[in-house]
C-alpha cells in the first residue's frame, strides 16, 4: 500500500469512528482534569435517563426490520449487558440515540 492509500484509509476511519466515541482528544502528559469538568462530568451522567430492561430491548429492537430484530440477541451497549438470547446470528444494540442491528460479519468487524 502506497503512503498515500495509508493516510486516505486512516483520514477515513477516523472520521468513519469518530461520531461513536472511539476517537477521543487525549490529555497532555501531565495534565490533569479540574474538579469543574469532573463535576460537569458526574452531572450529565446522573441525569442520564434510566431505562428499563423492557425499554432498552424496544430501542434496540428499532434499529432494525421486525422480522430480524424479533429473534435477534439484544444487548445493552453501555454495559455489554447480554438482555435477551437470539436464534438468527443477529444481534441488536440498546445505545440512546444510536440503536444498532449487526450480522455476523458486521459483528466481526465491531470486535476487531
Amino acid at each position: 500500500m502506497t503512503r498515500k492509500a495509508v493516510q486516505t484509509f486512516a483520514t477515513f476511519v477516523f472520521i468513519a469512528l469518530t461520531p461513536y466515541g472511539l476517537f477521543t482528544p487525549r490529555r497532555a502528559y501531565g495534565q490533569s482534569a479540574s474538579n469543574e469538568s469532573a463535576k460537569a462530568t458526574a452531572e450529565k451522567k446522573s441525569s442520564a435517563p434510566r431505562m428499563t430492561d423492557a425499554q432498552k430491548i424496544a430501542l434496540a429492537m428499532s434499529a432494525g426490520p421486525s422480522e430480524i430484530a424479533k429473534n435477534a440477541t439484544i444487548i445493552d451497549m453501555a454495559t455489554m449487558k447480554q438482555l435477551r438470547a437470539g436464534t438468527n446470528g443477529w444481534a441488536c444494540y440498546a445505545l440512546i440515540g444510536q440503536p444498532m442491528c449487526l450480522d455476523k460479519q458486521w459483528q466481526k468487524w465491531a470486535e476487531a
